[in-house]
């Protein structure tokens, strides 16, 4: 293999678990100021529409 397509692969590599690990990031190691779950449980509920008068 070309040595210079390995280090492009390795760098695409590297990238992309630096992505992943940002985007799920284990409960513990979520920053202290991070907004919590919505405790209402109303979260994704739609409110009924109103019958027009």
């Amino acid at each position: 293999m070309n040595p210079d397509i390995a280090a492009a692969v390795e760098r695409q590599t590297a990238a992309l678990r630096e992505l992943s690990r940002r985007a799920f990031l284990e409960p513990d190691v979520v920053a202290d100021d991070a907004p919590g779950p919505d405790c209402t449980g109303t979260a994704g509920v739609v409110p009924p529409l109103e019958r027009a008068v």
